[in-house]
């Protein structure tokens, strides 16, 4: 064993080293290789003994570095080390394959690195290339050498020359290593303060560090596969400057007293610059710190060097000279504090979390090859280079020998050549230009290359000639002149030709002209869609006006704004919206209402007098201001772009035009293109009135709200038709409801395949059925519903329905399912067993024949033969569904293979439904499939006028179909559907019982119950206004059709005479934008054929060949089969208005035939500005290219031209143009400016971000004010958002940074779940408590108290304060005499064991089936017939039991219901279940009054007492804001009378006991007791108020015996303090922090205890109820036991809303979506785009444009943690310093000491700030390496303070988590510049 001879400290740099090494961030990184070429023969013993002799004299060659178990660590020197010489002989390969296997050792060698641990710590390797040819290659980490490796090849070489003469050469005798270290340690504590107060001033103000991703990998263009880290090999791009430019700069340095190393250092700056787009540049500049003052230690062997900050600010304005002299000046001045680490400049700076820079710069005076040169003519042969690889990732390296050369290295996984080509470029044209006018601006050096400005310029070379002296009329006449009887417009029914529409509009001109509107006048439009809009819009264009769009939807503050500064005199509208025109308007023309006549057009154009240059129209758009602002297009504006139209949809005049379907409102501008170039170009203009409604009633971009339910498809389903009815009528239903169908918009007509039995016996061949539907229907689609496929030949099923697909042309659809009955399986005996697989097999086989490929089968001589599929089918796919019944399994394979879902609510219960659903979605997204899926959901269905009429005429049809179809009823899951026995105790899971073993009786009871609970909670039964809450919540559960099953034996004509009323419901829920809610579906026009106006029924009516629409409304249209069909039909589809998401892109791409454009372009220069052809999917999206006559040009922030790739302002120019904000001049100018690299032309800054790519494409980046800085880094939120996005349970979401306290911006992720609005959160405490009933390990089961946990602490509540609350709550119940109980919510029975034994009857429910489980292992050994157990909701109770009870008590469950509703709900049906004069007990209520008291108090209990009083405050508010559960005010129960008529009286109590906890200060009881009992006698009231309470004066007052006596108005001494504690709070010249408040409370006068009072007088029942004085106080009642009364209940009427009694519980869900989105978002972002916290919310709030209001969004609350388990709070001191320090770095209230820091937000470069932080706190060193080692304040805190053991878990959990981190880099960056395949063919 190697002997230590010394040890001392590591310098920071080496320290840094180690670190990076521990972390292993790149593979390689500081191992040097310096290569030597000898041109000789190497005797190989001599070479190794002359290399063993310098490892002997220098002792930093014998090093080793130890951290484990030192305080600090240390580097070692042994005594000894023997040297080893790897030699390999190369000399029979060819010099090109030597020269491989040298380049595969390089990267071998650098790859395996070294283990610092060990020495040495270096290694050499020679190759014999030749006889007189080697290669040797000196192997060492770059901890030991700097520029001294050349020291140490110089005398190894010497040795070795000397010992080949046989001679021992003289070694100089230099300072050891260690003396440099001692001194270097001294001077950095001594020159500490001097150089933190340098730095500090050096670094004021940089807190942003420049980005490089303009030159990064694919950043502009999407370019390269990632690179291994284990495979990274550093690329270097090496030249020459040229002898010209260097003798220039040499020669410069002479004349301006300036070295070449400031002009290099100068131009890298000016090159960062402009590839960052900042002009505040910092980077590392390596210097060699040899300048120490001691002795010698310029010859010194070891590490000296170190790499300080440059900071170079660029004023372009300042001339080249001053740049210079202020870089030159900083070099002076940084010598004297040159040595200070890194890490400690890093600690004083504004950056935070980021490093300080990623590139550095070397400059050497000469190459370590020339120095070698010169030692003497031994070396002359020999030839010597350096190859390094440091840690950052780009680095220019620069020799200034005569003939200066330079080198970029770079890391390749960032960087390639092409880009670090551009780099080089750049910094060549810079040092041209510096040297060549060094009084010239820094504004006028190049930013590009010579290169890059032409390419630019080409790309904007976009000039194209039109008719810049037209107007619009012109144009449109001229259309009119040669098209006159063509079709123009349609709307509707309505047509008009051009020569139609031209003279309708000639007439509204006539009128406007006459009301003295001319050019640049301006005309209100306040209409909706129309014909007279349009003629409107052409009307006042014909008049010289120019139009002003005014959306009658628009709130009438926003129209006043527009009228008020439009000065609109004159404004059109329609007779019905005339009313909401502003009476201040001087003129109102009502157009539908409009009898003038047209005039000459001629003479109309002359009055006119109008040119290019008048204004078209005026858009307002939103302003920033709050008011919006008017954009006014001109003439010429709109014809240059209708002319660059022509370009971009390849217009050609020569041929027929086409149907251009539009959709937009006139307030937004990109309707102009709809209606304009249509109309100039001889198309067909369809209006759609709507905002696009889809044929089947659902709508695109619809908002859920009271008037409209979420898009529902509704189809008809056929399944139980008697075989028995009449022959020639059988199909009579069939075949008239497909009709109706068809013409009223429904989605579907389903038939099945049923086999020898009446139920159904009408369907035995859905292919024949499905037959009949396609002859008489022209549009519905036809779907068998199911096949049973295993009954089949796949073959021949596909033939089948081919023909049905052609027949139908292109309408079929399929759902196959695997059969369940064993008798139809007579068909196919042999496939009964693998019908399962049979089924996957043969939908894999017809898809195969469908799509026109051929399958392999077996002919009937055995042979295999390949067929093919006749008829070919119209559709390319077919549509598959998959049945399935309650199966999670069959949802999650439909999903995997994209099929749909058909199902039922016979088999599922509406949890089960989710659940499936749910299961269905996640493998659909899995697999990777385009949209959602489909959920179909066959519902028995009757819609008619009146439910009782209903009830009555489906009850026996549909108990007699039930009865008829036992197989099927056989199949359900008896406890969880509506065929429960009403009052059995639940099966065991799976169990199921044959029918067939009951008895008749026992058959009709399950009957009825089945009938009454599906009527009402699983068929559709009722009218259209009653149904219409049943299809909101099926909507919600995420169902997307339902299939109206109408044949379940109804009269014939009845069901025929409902499909009236259940297109009634359809179109109820399923609105056109605008129209009544209310549908009277009598009348038989309203419900004609001609009636379906929806968007896809105009498109295939029309047969529209363009559409313009939004990314959003098109992902709407195509989430539906006819949608997609309709968008795959267009010629041009283009989207626009928005970001077009690339999953969007590639789900439609593939689809369409026609063009699918990108659009973009803001209205101020005229609609669309540039077009991205979207040719394949799979590509980057991009905004493409700009149209004719526009110029895009990118810009920083001095406007001046950023390069390719550099991400800045986009600016357009060209004309489109527009001429500016309407009486804004102002913003105009702001706006509107003069670009001199356009030519000094006027452009618009859109304030949009975006980069130019290599190619020419514009890549779209999002808005410069959603571009953020945290942490040191330029962050896009965009990219978070979408990350966060995702994930499956997001259903929206928002990131903003802000800064609610001192300090730096923390992200901050706000999220919508997708569960919000979908039916509460009931079902989500159910699974909260099932899993904490599911994980208790209490023995005692009659006292399980699992979950109770005390809400100050997180800690258990102690068991007796426990068993006091149960005795106590058990006494109050019984007082009310139960002998039939039910009990909602009995949990795990802690009433229950305590009232069942007294009682006749025990039902008990729970919706956790763990703590029902738990019930029922306790009752199996103590058994209690009486009891019966059912798993349910509360407000399922009354379709749960069936009996009364005398007592319902409802005790700590309330607080868990979603919101008051539900509450109010559960009451109302409780109470029904009550017997006369019953009494319902609501136990455990939280007062909602004494909320904030309770909030106050529990984060007084969890706060450091040093947290301010405002904090304090604040934290109380969040928790009283978010508070999860449901608190009630008393008042409510004295307000339900309305909601419960046969509520007799109500009763509420304090909560008993003597411990003071949240169990007795903040929750009360309540009695509600049922009319029908035995009367009580109303008394006078008797009150005693007391200014001090005496329980004296109280025993006086009783002494005559008063039946009732009140003592109002007593101070309750469970609540004196922390009503005291909120008035300190509200106290803003209270008490300063939390310990000054303590000490106020102790003041505090104490109170009167409820619990003293309980047995004031045996005479007499203690009644404590809560006062209306004040929240600290309560009454006391004394009722007399002698004289039976009541004090009345004074009941009051109901509010509007229960919501005024309760607060809005925040979601359960909430604390876990957290750290789940969080965990999602770090595996594909790196640590620092990480959000500091997830705030979930029901909904985003917004503008009322329907923007995201982002200043509206909430502060988050800082006190909560996101996950389940609180954080552990710091046991001492010690551990208390460590997390106030990252309590402060991370802006949080509170670190769990056992939380890692990495899990909050932190990551590893902010350990820097956090080293030097504790290393200042605890007047002691903390290292990077042992930050980094023990990542939570527990781990560090027991390092530092015990023996410095390793704590293994926590180091193991760091270096996974540094891998990952690196992993989630990585892959962030290869997801961005990795190229998407190519999929042309």
């Amino acid at each position: 064993m190697r002997a230590v001879v010394d040890s001392y400290l590591l310098t920071p740099i080496q320290q840094g080293m180690l670190f990076h090494h521990l972390q292993g961030a790149n593979v390689g990184v500081d191992v040097e290789q310096m290569v030597g070429n000898l041109h000789e023969a190497v005797d190989v013993e001599v070479l190794r003994h002359a290399w063993q002799r310098i490892a002997d004299q220098h002792p930093i060659l014998r090093t080793r570095f130890k951290w484990t178990g030192a305080d600090e660590p240390l580097q070692e020197v042994v005594d000894s080390i023997e040297v080893a010489l790897d030699v390999h002989d190369l000399g029979g390969l060819s010099p090109e394959e030597q020269e491989a296997r040298l380049a595969s050792f390089m990267t071998d060698d650098r790859r395996r690195g070294f283990d610092l641990a060990v020495a040495p710590m270096w290694r050499i390797t020679l190759f014999r290339l030749g006889d007189t040819s080697q290669r040797f290659v000196f192997t060492y980490h770059h901890s030991l050498l700097d520029i001294s490796v050349v020291w140490v090849v110089e005398e190894a070489f010497q040795t070795y020359d000397a010992a080949l003469r046989g001679e021992v050469a003289p070694l100089e005798q230099r300072r050891p290593f260690r003396d440099h270290v001692e001194w270097l340690h001294e001077h950095l504590r001594t020159d500490r303060d001097a150089a933190q107060a340098y730095y500090r001033q050096l670094l004021a103000g940089y807190d942003e560090p420049i980005s490089l991703v303009a030159l990064e990998r694919g950043a502009p263009t999407g370019v390269t596969d990632s690179i291994d880290a284990a495979d990274v090999v550093y690329g270097h791009d090496r030249f020459p400057l040229g002898a010209d430019l260097s003798g220039a700069m040499h020669a410069f340095a002479q004349s301006y007293r300036v070295g070449p190393p400031v002009l290099i250092e100068t131009a890298w700056a000016l090159v960062l610059a402009a590839f960052s787009g900042s002009t505040d540049i910092v980077f590392g500049s390596t210097r060699g710190c040899r300048r120490t003052g001691l002795p010698g230690s310029d010859r010194t062997i070891g590490l000296f060097i170190n790499t300080p900050p440059v900071r170079v600010v660029i004023d372009p304005a300042a001339t080249v000279a001053d740049l210079l002299g202020a870089v030159r000046a900083q070099q002076v001045e940084k010598r004297a504090h040159e040595h200070t680490a890194l890490t400690d400049i890093q600690a004083v700076s504004d950056v935070h979390g980021a490093p300080l820079f990623e590139t550095i710069c070397v400059i050497n005076e000469l190459h370590q090859g020339t120095r070698l040169k010169l030692v003497g003519p031994a070396f002359e042969h020999r030839e010597f280079d350096l190859h390094d690889q440091t840690n950052f990732p780009l680095t220019l390296l620069a020799f200034t020998d005569p003939l200066i050369h330079c080198k970029l290295s770079y890391d390749p996984r960032r960087f390639d050549a092409e880009s670090i080509g551009r780099v080089r470029d750049l910094f060549i044209a810079v040092l041209e230009a510096i040297v060549a006018a060094p009084d010239a601006p820094v504004g006028s050096l190049p930013r590009v290359s010579a290169r890059e400005r032409e390419l630019l310029a080409a790309w904007n070379s976009t000039g194209r000639d039109f008719p810049g002296a037209a107007t619009l009329p012109e144009l449109f006449e001229a259309q009119v002149d040669r098209t006159p009887d063509a079709t123009a417009l349609v709307v509707q029914s309505q047509r008009l030709t051009y020569r139609e529409l031209d003279r309708r509009a000639n007439a509204v001109a006539a009128t406007l002209r006459g009301l003295g509107v001319g050019p640049d006048s301006m005309v209100g439009v306040f209409m909706d869609r129309s014909v007279e809009m349009v003629v409107s819009l052409l009307g006042i264009l014909k008049a010289g006006g120019a139009y002003v769009p005014m959306d009658p939807a628009y709130p009438a503050v926003r129209i006043a704004m527009m009228l008020e500064d439009s000065h609109a005199d004159v404004v059109l509208t329609e007779r019905r919206l005339r009313d909401a025109v502003p009476d201040t308007v001087p003129h109102v023309v009502t157009v539908d209402q409009f009898d003038g006549r047209a005039e000459d057009r001629a003479p109309l154009a002359a009055a006119a007098a109008l040119s290019s240059n008048h204004l078209a129209y005026v858009i307002f758009t939103s302003g920033s201001t709050g008011r919006p602002k008017g954009v006014m297009i001109e003439h010429r504006n709109v014809v240059n772009f209708l002319t660059a139209m022509d370009d971009v949809l390849g217009h050609d005049a020569t041929q027929a035009p086409g149907v251009w379907l539009a959709v937009t409102s006139i307030s937004f501008d990109i309707s102009v293109l709809e209606l304009f170039w249509t109309l100039t170009r001889g198309f067909t203009l369809v209006l759609q009135q709507d905002d696009g409604r889809l044929t089947d009633g659902s709508t695109a971009g619809s908002s859920r709200g009271d008037a409209a339910v979420s898009a529902m498809q509704f189809s008809l389903f056929y399944f139980a038709a008697d075989a028995t009815s009449v022959a020639g009528d059988r199909y009579r239903l069939l075949l008239e409801g497909a009709k109706f169908a068809d013409a009223n918009g429904f989605s579907a007509i389903w038939t099945p395949e049923r086999h020898f039995h009446e139920f159904g016996g009408n369907y035995p061949n859905a292919a024949i059925t499905s037959t009949a539907v396609a002859m008489v229907t022209e549009r519905i689609q036809i779907r068998a519903g199911s096949v049973v496929l295993p009954l089949h030949n796949p073959i021949r099923c596909a033939e089948d329905w081919s023909v049905v697909d052609n027949l139908s042309n292109g309408r079929v659809g399929l759902s196959f399912a695997s059969g369940w009955h064993a008798n139809d399986f007579v068909l196919a005996p042999d496939n009964f067993a693998d019908r399962r697989a049979l089924m996957a097999s043969g939908i894999d086989t017809i898809r195969s024949l469908w799509r026109g490929e051929s399958v392999t089968a077996t002919s009937g001589d055995g042979r295999e033969v390949s067929v093919s599929m006749f008829p070919p089918p119209v559709q390319p796919d077919p549509p598959i569904w998959i049945t399935a019944g309650g199966s999670p399994d069959t949802f999650a394979m439909a999903g995997r293979i994209g099929a749909s879902i058909l199902t039922n609510l016979l088999v599922m219960n509406h949890d089960d439904l989710v659940a499936n659903i749910a299961a269905y979605r996640a493998a659909y997204a899995a697999a990777g499939h385009p949209g959602k899926g489909h959920i179909s959901l066959m519902l028995h269905t009757f819609v008619g006028d009146d439910i009782d009429d209903v009830r009555d005429n489906v009850r026996e049809p549909f108990l007699e179909y039930l009865r008829t179809s036992t197989d099927l009823i056989n199949q359900v899951r008896w406890e969880q559907t509506s065929f429960a026995k009403p009052t059995a105790q639940r099966t065991q899971p799976g169990e199921a019982q044959d029918l067939s073993e009951l008895s008749a009786e026992e058959m009709a009871v399950i009957m009825d119950h089945a009938f009454d609970r599906y009527f009402r909670t699983a068929g559709l039964f009722g009218t259209p206004e009653s149904c219409r809450e049943t299809v909101q919540r099926l909507a919600d559960l995420g169902v997307d059709e339902l299939a109206c099953l109408i044949d379940f034996g109804v009269d014939e004509q009845r069901v025929l005479d409902g499909l009236r009323q259940l297109d009634a419901l359809r179109r109820l829920t399923n609105p056109e934008p605008g129209a009544s809610a209310v549908v009277d579906p009598a009348g038989d026009d309203s419900l004609s054929a001609g009636d379906d106006w929806g968007l896809i029924a105009q498109f295939e009516r029309h047969e529209v060949t363009h559409f313009q629409c939004t990314p959003s409304h098109a992902a709407v249209i195509a989430a539906t089969p006819e949608g997609m069909t309709a968008l795959a039909r267009l010629r041009k589809l283009l989207l626009g208005g928005e970001a077009l998401p690339a999953a969007l892109a590639d789900r439609i791409r593939p689809q369409i035939r026609g063009d699918l454009l990108n659009m973009y372009g803001p209205t101020e220069t005229t609609i669309w500005s540039t077009v991205s052809p979207i040719l394949a999917a799979g590509r980057p999206i991009t905004i493409g290219r700009p149209i004719a006559n526009t110029e895009i040009h990118i810009v920083d922030r001095h406007l001046q031209p950023n390069p390719i790739g550099v991400a800045g302002e986009l600016l357009i120019g060209g004309a489109g143009v527009v001429r500016g904000y309407l009486d804004r001049p102002e913003l105009t100018d702001e706006r509107f400016v003069a670009l001199p690299a356009a030519g000094g032309d006027r452009v618009y800054r859109t304030g949009d971000l975006a980069r130019m790519r290599a190619d020419g494409e514009i890549e779209f980046s999002g808005r410069l004010d959603h571009q953020v800085k945290i942490r040191g880094y330029r962050i896009e939120l965009g990219e978070i958002e979408t990350a966060i996005g995702r994930h499956g349970d997001v259903f929206e979401t928002v990131v903003v940074a802000r800064t609610d306290s001192p300090g730096e911006p923390r992200l901050i992720a706000y999220v919508v779940p997708r569960s919000a609005g979908e039916g509460g959160d009931t079902d989500a405490w159910g699974q909260v408590w099932n899993e904490t009933y599911g994980q208790s390990t209490e023995t005692d089961a009659t006292f399980d108290i699992a979950g109770w946990n005390d809400s100050y602490t997180g800690a258990p509540i102690p068991a007796e304060e426990m068993r006091e609350w149960v005795d106590e709550t058990v006494a109050r119940i019984s007082e009310l005499a139960p002998r039939r109980i039910l009990e909602i919510g009995c949990g795990t029975g802690l009433l229950l064991f305590r009232l069942a034994p007294q009682a006749e009857r025990f039902v008990g429910i729970d919706l956790a089936q763990n703590a029902l489980d738990r019930i029922a292992q306790r009752l199996e050994t103590a058994p209690l017939p009486q009891v019966s157990l059912l798993q349910g909701r509360a407000d399922d109770v009354a379709t749960l039991v069936d009996e009364t009870f005398d007592t319902i008590v409802v005790n700590s469950v309330a607080q868990y219901f979603p919101d008051v509703d539900y509450f109010v709900d559960v009451i109302a049906k409780a109470m029904s279940l009550l017997a006369p004069g019953g009494a319902l007990f609501l136990g455990d209520l939280r007062s909602h009054a004494h909320l904030p008291l309770f909030a106050a108090a529990v984060e007084l209990a969890r706060a450091p007492s040093e947290m301010t009083r405002a904090d304090l405050y604040e934290r109380a508010e969040q928790r009283a804001q978010h508070d999860e559960e449901l608190v009630i005010d008393p008042a409510l129960f004295l307000a339900l009378r309305s909601a419960v008529p046969a509520l007799a009286s109500v009763a509420v109590r304090l909560k008993a006991g003597r411990f003071h906890n949240e169990l007795t200060r903040f929750r009360y009881d309540v009695v509600l007791r049922r009319e029908g009992g035995a009367e009580a006698t109303d008394v006078p009231v008797r009150t005693l108020p007391l200014a001090e309470f005496s329980v004296d004066a109280v025993r006086a007052a009783l002494a005559d015996e008063p039946p009732i006596l009140v003592v109002p108005s007593l101070r309750n001494d469970r609540l004196v303090r922390e009503a005291a504690l909120v008035e300190v709070l509200s106290d803003a010249n209270g008490p300063a922090t939390v310990a000054d408040i303590q000490q106020a409370l102790e003041h505090v006068e104490p109170g009167v205890d409820p619990a003293d009072l309980v047995d004031l007088d045996p005479r007499y029942d203690t009644d404590l109820v809560w006062s209306a004085d004040g929240c600290d106080r309560f009454d006391l009642v004394l009722r007399s036991r002698n004289q039976p009364s009541r004090q009345p209940t004074v009941f009051t009427d109901a509010p509007p809303q229960w919501s005024v009694f309760a607060n809005e519980p925040a979601q359960p869900a909430a604390k876990d979506l957290g750290p789940t989105l969080r965990a999602h978002v770090r595996a594909s972002l790196p640590d620092y785009m990480v959000p500091t916290a997830f705030v979930v919310l029901q909904a985003l709030p917004r503008t009322p444009n329907g923007k995201i209001d982002r200043n509206a969004l909430p502060a988050p609350d800082r006190s909560r943690t996101e996950g389940s388990v609180a954080a552990a709070p710091p046991a001492n001191d010690f551990e208390r310093s460590i997390a106030t320090v990252w309590q402060d770095m991370l802006s949080l209230d509170a670190v769990g000491v056992e939380t890692n820091v990495f899990d909050l937000g932190a990551n590893s470069l902010m350990m820097v700030q956090a080293s030097a932080r504790l290393s200042e706190l605890l007047s002691r060193k903390v290292s990077l390496v042992d930050m980094f080692r023990f990542p939570t304040v527990r781990s560090l805190a027991g390092f530092l303070g015990d023996d410095g053991s390793d704590g293994p878990d926590d180091v193991q959990e760091s270096l996974e988590r540094g891998q990952s981190r690196k992993d989630a880099m990585q892959r962030r960056r290869d997801a961005r510049q990795r190229p998407k395949p190519d999929r042309r063919p």
